[in-house]
């Protein structure tokens, strides 16, 4: 294993029983052999643990406790990881059986963030694929980058620091638009890497997401005196409410093919 870099893989999961399987088997059945795999549990109270220990051999680390939330379980993953390059697999997800292959080719040391097309899976199986940005100037406008792809070097995390526990919703996007700014190098991978299910917090847009949304963009200096795209995005949630995203997959599902 000398020869090939250590790749960490941290999964976070909270009453995961239905889905948390597949999602470790994607894992432990990559073609890629020398990877470190973390699962930090938070305090689920369904099947989930007993999933989870059926693999304990061939998990590095286990943590099941309360935490302040998915970033704060994020976070004590990536300190926990040793792995020159970290994934973060959430627990209704699944890799492709090369993911971490296709990464490691592109490796190399230093502040490097890669990332790559996504599929996602609606609530029918009807899936669609988002191709990985072309243009991460984009950014400043919102979360571009398909996170459940994205693989960040270990020196990323170590220079710039992890997850901003002062967001609830979006610090994944808060995390990218730091390493953006500070002239993370993107490294795009012209393969589908991860398989997304699409629900929970990720299919909910909120006036509390739309505000966070632009406190991100304040504080990362992107904006000028007015958040224009606040006043934008304030604007069509008024006209569409709860169909917002909905509308938004509509779009996604129209433009990408399968």
């Amino acid at each position: 294993m000398e020869n090939y870099p250590l790749i960490s893989i941290v999964t976070v999961v909270c009453n995961g029983e239905k889905t948390i399987e597949q999602t470790i088997n994607s894992v432990l059945n990559q073609s890629y052999p020398n990877i470190e795999y973390i699962i930090i549990d938070g305090d689920s109270n369904d099947g989930t643990m007993q999933i989870i220990s059926k693999y304990k051999d061939k998990i590095a680390h286990i943590v099941s406790e309360k935490d302040k939330g998915i970033y704060d379980a994020m976070n004590k993953g990536i300190s926990l990881a040793s792995g020159d390059i970290i994934g973060l697999l959430n627990s209704d997800d699944y890799y492709e059986s090369d993911s971490i292959e296709n990464i490691v080719k592109h490796y190399k040391p230093g502040l490097n963030i890669y990332y790559g097309a996504l599929r996602s899976i609606d609530e029918n199986d009807v899936t669609f694929i988002t191709p990985a940005t072309d243009n991460v100037s984009k950014l400043a406008r919102g979360m571009v980058i398909n996170h459940p792809t994205m693989f960040v070097n270990q020196e990323v995390y170590q220079k710039l620091g992890k997850f901003s526990l002062n967001y609830k919703i979006a610090a994944d996007w808060d995390f990218t638009l730091r390493c953006y700014k500070r002239e993370v190098n993107f490294v795009k991978i012209y393969k589908v890497l991860c398989n997304f299910r699409i629900g929970g917090a990720s299919g909910i847009i909120t006036k509390k997401y739309l505000k966070e949304m632009s406190t991100i963009r304040k504080s990362n200096k992107v904006i000028g005196s007015i958040d224009f795209y606040y006043v934008y995005d304030s604007i069509r949630f008024f006209i569409f409410g709860k169909y917002l995203y909905k509308l938004h997959l509509i779009k996604k599902k129209l433009t990408n093919a399968n």
